[in-house]
């Protein structure tokens, strides 16, 4: 037909200076100063620039709360107004759920729904299970690159952060497991799938070799000592107890005789000088008593 059908879609007509021109007639002085410092810190021209509500959500995922000096929490409530107001001018469009679909999947959603998962469970099922239906893809096709593909889905049309998306994603690989094995799931023939992200508990990956010495010290003397099985100094209990009972009792002859020296007792030989101590006696020499 000759015409650019690109151009020819209506775009948004409001701008960030319309938004903050109403926010200001309505008294909203919050708002105002956190549109401010959205064009700012993204360097839009507010009177160029049309509000897009994803393009709010990728500034806000592009960047964290340390480069504007702001707390974690203070960044979330930036982002939650700012991605509101944006949403505010855009028209309202519903997405597809699984309640619009028929077939297998909604009978896999009708079936985590009348089960005993968590509510969670049955929230979190359905954008996945609409996902598979509209890829074609079987329960017995998921695999460890479908929930990646998924979660570059999400990341895309959801108005969650990457990690939202991410710890979503998660939750979907634990509930194909527990679809794989239960009986009341079994028939839908889901095969359990790895997620496709990293290990959290080797966030630092150090290599095995550099701490293996560490780590046999540790099996041999360390978790020995905590269980009780053997001493610190690496001694077993029959060991342990035989050296606290010479200890104990070289501690009780020296106890009997400060206890003795207390009440009186001299060795042979002593003497009491005038104020009433004990004296050792002096020594002697070739024999006879020193002078």
């Amino acid at each position: 037909m000759g015409r650019d059908l690109f151009a020819s879609q209506p775009g948004s007509s409001v701008t960030f200076a319309d938004m903050i021109k109403v926010a200001q007639q309505n008294g909203d002085g919050t708002l105002v100063s956190r549109l401010r410092w959205l064009c700012r810190n993204a360097g839009w021209a507010p009177e160029l620039r049309s509000v897009c509500k994803q393009d709010v959500i990728d500034f806000f995922d592009r960047n964290e709360p340390a480069r504007f000096d702001l707390a974690t929490g203070s960044y979330a409530t930036y982002r939650s107004m700012l991605v509101n107001a944006a949403g505010s001018s855009q028209p309202r469009q519903r997405k597809r759920r699984i309640d619009d679909i028929a077939g297998l999947y909604k009978e896999v959603h009708e079936a985590i729904r009348s089960s005993d998962l968590s509510r969670s469970a049955v929230y979190a099922s359905g954008a996945f299970l609409l996902f598979l239906h509209d890829q074609g893809i079987a329960p017995a096709e998921v695999t460890q690159d479908t929930l990646a593909a998924y979660y570059n889905h999400r990341v895309e049309t959801s108005s969650k952060s990457s990690a939202a998306c991410e710890k979503h994603v998660r939750e979907i690989a634990t509930l194909i497991a527990r679809l794989s094995s239960e009986p009341g799931f079994v028939p839908f023939g889901f095969i359990a799938a790895p997620h496709p992200f990293e290990d959290g508990r080797d966030k630092f990956r150090v290599n095995p070799d550099q701490i293996a010495t560490l780590m046999k010290e540790f099996d041999t003397r360390v978790a020995l000592w905590a269980q009780g099985q053997a001493s610190r100094d690496g001694l077993n209990r029959a060991e342990f107890i035989a050296q606290l009972d010479r200890s104990e009792a070289v501690g009780n002859i020296s106890d009997k005789k400060a206890k003795l020296r207390a009440n009186g007792w001299k060795k042979p030989g002593d003497r009491v000088n005038p104020v009433g101590k004990t004296v050792p006696a002096a020594p002697k020499c070739c024999g006879r008593p020193a002078s």
